[in-house]
């Protein structure tokens, strides 16, 4: 069994690099009926980290096929009003697939968070592996002594560009993993292109140089060879 499911990209989300304990999740999912399906599957694994567990389950939900990405909208009432949906209600489009992973790793994280927050998960620190301890006052804190707070969660502040860092960071990560050379920057954006010609999500569509992609919101925007290289190299400075 390997060690830990975790994605350096996606450390960057609301719960940061800290982790879940797969056991726990497992045996939580099954006091609560839940299914939990993911690629790759976190059976194989003793730690998965949580935003990496929510791009596991999107990446699961987005093998189906537009035909029964559709049906299963269709039993949605709440998504009746979402763009793509009003663009295309009867004919099976990849936008639906899309819509639907967004959607499942929406409803996981609502459903992890509240589970979190009572109590029946804990997040772990990613080095130590122990609970994360919530931020409360201690005896020395109060009489003006500074005490360490290693496990704290950190606060993160969201903007629009960040927003879409999220959205293409495993769309990204698997044009990595398909990638002749992983290191050079052009044979990424190649494996990038193939996955916006079979329309993986959220990528719509090559055109004019620059691939299409759904925002999250319902919007299409886009990312020239030029954009994706720059944040390839970002990302490589960081490290």
């Amino acid at each position: 069994m390997k060690d830990t499911l975790f994605n350096e990209s996606l450390a960057d989300g609301e719960w940061g690099a800290n982790l879940l304990s797969v056991a726990d999740l497992q045996a939580w999912a099954r006091q609560t009926g839940r299914h939990l399906k993911t690629m790759p599957s976190v059976d194989e694994f003793e730690f998965v980290q949580a935003e990496a567990l929510i791009s596991a389950i999107q990446r699961y939900a987005s093998q189906c096929s537009p035909a029964e990405a559709l049906a299963a909208l269709k039993t949605m009432p709440e998504l009746k009003e979402h763009r793509v949906f009003k663009e295309s209600p009867d004919d099976p489009m990849p936008s639906h697939v899309w819509l639907l992973a967004t959607e499942a790793g929406r409803d996981w994280r609502k459903v992890i968070s509240k589970a979190i927050e009572g109590g029946e998960l804990r997040l772990l620190n990613t080095a130590t592996k122990l609970p994360i301890m919530a931020a409360t006052p201690t005896k020395s804190e109060s009489i003006g002594i500074q005490a360490a707070e290693p496990f704290s969660k950190p606060i993160i502040t969201f903007h629009k560009i960040q927003t879409r860092k999220n959205v293409l960071s495993a769309v990204i990560e698997m044009a990595k993993a398909r990638a002749v050379d992983q290191e050079d920057h052009h044979s990424v954006w190649a494996a990038f292109v193939e996955l916006a010609a079979s329309h993986t999500p959220p990528l719509v569509g090559y055109a004019d140089g620059e691939v299409k992609f759904n925002n999250g919101d319902g919007d299409i925007e886009c990312i020239s060879k030029k954009n994706f290289i720059r944040r390839l190299k970002r990302h490589v400075d960081k490290k």
